[in-house]
């Protein structure tokens, strides 16, 4: 079998931008040409990959398969282009990295910034995956992604490093009582309200579970992965917020009150994830070190470990 790299490129393209149209649009090739690659693949692998008669064009079962080695193929081949680079001491390449929003805004911008300034050719694409870093990873859409140690990652594929700790916090009205009262919330009072608390699955809330173990029942109101949209509910009385310190300082804080908790142990973790076969590639890599050696978000506190000792490739 003769597989190109083109014409896993354009597969790909296709996929991630959810047409033959667009893809040709962001991968700088003509649609006519897109649209052959895709057929000669698929004349190649004796199946159909993209159902062309759905709006957008979706992946066949065929096509599910073959995304993820369709994807992993193109990422070994950039990290052993970057790898021969470095030898000759020229870096250049891309590397996708996925974070959810606080981590997003509060850490990576300045990260990229000083590692391009190092590393001008090796393009950094953020990608903001709220809930979905790990499925990013494990379909090598990513190649790292920052994401709260909790929930747990469940497939054994893959690693995370603990990066940063940080506090959570409590956000009410400014008319509020708590806000009137203004000293530190005690953990169990927050069981006496409506809470907005970041997630998507109420089962795999952060701040859900961490109530639990506290032995706290609450009651969720509403849901949701954006900080500005937690503050808003707030603001309109819709809940009290309960959420980490770096997605509300990220926010203005007009009409609201933000409140430290009375217990220290209240804290959320975040972790640096990256699947175990690229575990060699991710820590030798020019960006691993430039997350260990960056000033981390202020107020939190720094979990990183000692540079990691890049197993032996076998």
């Amino acid at each position: 079998m003769t597989v190109q790299v083109d014409w896993l490129t354009s597969f790909v393209a296709v996929v991630d931008h959810g047409g033959f149209a667009a893809a040709a649009e962001a991968i700088f090739r003509a649609q006519s040409r897109v649209s052959a690659h895709v057929g000669s693949l698929e004349r190649e692998l004796g199946v159909q990959l993209f159902d062309r008669r759905a709006r957008p064009v979706a992946l066949t079962p065929s096509g599910e398969a073959y995304l993820a080695y369709a994807r992993g193929t193109l990422t070994q081949l950039d990290l052993g282009r970057n790898a021969v680079a470095e030898v000759n001491g020229l870096i250049r390449g891309q590397l996708a990295v996925a974070a959810h929003p606080s981590a997003a805004a509060s850490f990576l911008p300045r990260v990229i910034r000083d590692f391009r300034r190092r590393f001008p050719g090796i393009h950094v694409e953020l990608v903001e995956e709220f809930v979905h870093v790990d499925e990013a990873l494990l379909t090598g859409r990513v190649q790292l992604g920052l994401r709260p140690r909790y929930p747990a990652t469940q497939d054994g594929r893959l690693r995370g490093v603990p990066l940063w700790s940080e506090p959570m916090r409590v956000v009410v009205p400014a008319h509020h009582e708590l806000a009137r009262v203004g000293e530190p919330v005690r953990t169990e009072d927050l069981g006496l309200y409506d809470l907005v608390v970041p997630g998507h699955n109420l089962g795999q809330t952060e701040a859900y579970q961490m109530l639990l173990q506290h032995d706290v029942t609450p009651t969720v109101a509403y849901l949701t992965n954006i900080p500005q949209t937690l503050i808003a509910l707030v603001r309109n009385d819709l809940g009290v917020g309960f959420t980490n310190s770096l997605a509300v300082d990220g926010c203005g804080h007009d009409g609201v009150c933000v409140l430290p908790l009375a217990d220290p142990a209240l804290v959320r973790e975040v972790a640096a994830v990256f699947e175990t076969s690229q575990e060699f590639a991710v820590i030798r890599s020019p960006f691993w070190q430039a997350i260990l050696d960056a000033p981390l978000p202020a107020g939190t506190v720094d979990l990183r470990p000692a540079p990691i000792e890049a197993p032996t490739q076998r």
